[in-house]
């Protein structure tokens, strides 16, 4: 039995409808993931500036003056619940020498690899995890002076930027459907115009 005249056009009108969206929706996926990695990867880079600044400065100060006494803090940062900003000196060994920052009562310190890349390239800045759950912008700058040579490391909680990354992700996510969906419609009532 051979298909009627409607069940063709039908048929030819799906097919057609498929042959322009298709493309279409490749082409809203490419570029919705595009921005939404555009924009993730400014959230998660921005969240390192103040521990450049900071970092670039105290280093600074360390090589020109060499004494750490002035970074000495009362009320350290609990770095499993706080979100500010914490300091973390080493000596050129790699020895931590003073803390702005406790993980459960205890001066935290970064894996060793992390101060042998900033010996190398005089900078490392990384998400550093001391533990499941607890992630840290580092950013750990290699002073020299003519007092002392170290590591200054500054850090801070991310936990407020992936709040943002995770709306940001589930507002792309919503945008990718809903653009999806009005072109399919849009394409199929063109077709079915035509």
């Amino acid at each position: 039995m051979t298909p009627s005249l409607k069940e063709r056009i039908t048929h030819e009108k799906v097919l057609n409808i498929l042959k322009i969206w298709i493309p279409l929706a490749a082409a809203v996926t490419l570029l919705s993931g595009l921005v939404y990695l555009l924009v993730q990867q400014d959230v998660r880079l921005s969240a390192n500036m103040p521990q450049v600044q900071l970092a670039d400065d105290i280093a600074f100060q360390m090589g020109e003056n060499g004494s750490s006494a002035i970074f000495r803090s009362r009320n350290p940062v609990e770095i499993s619940t706080g979100l500010a900003p914490y300091v973390l000196l080493f000596d050129n060994s790699g020895k931590l020498v003073t803390s702005s920052a406790t993980l459960h009562g205890q001066q935290p310190h970064p894996p060793q690899g992390i101060l042998d890349y900033a010996f190398t390239y005089g900078e490392n800045r990384v998400t550093w995890q001391p533990e499941k759950g607890i992630r840290q912008a580092l950013v750990v700058v290699r002073y020299s002076g003519p007092k002392s040579a170290g590591y200054v490391a500054v850090g801070r909680s991310l936990a407020e930027a992936e709040k943002i990354i995770d709306s940001l992700t589930l507002i792309a996510f919503l945008g990718w459907v809903t653009t999806s969906v009005t072109s399919l419609v849009l394409v199929a009532t063109f077709q079915f115009i035509i």
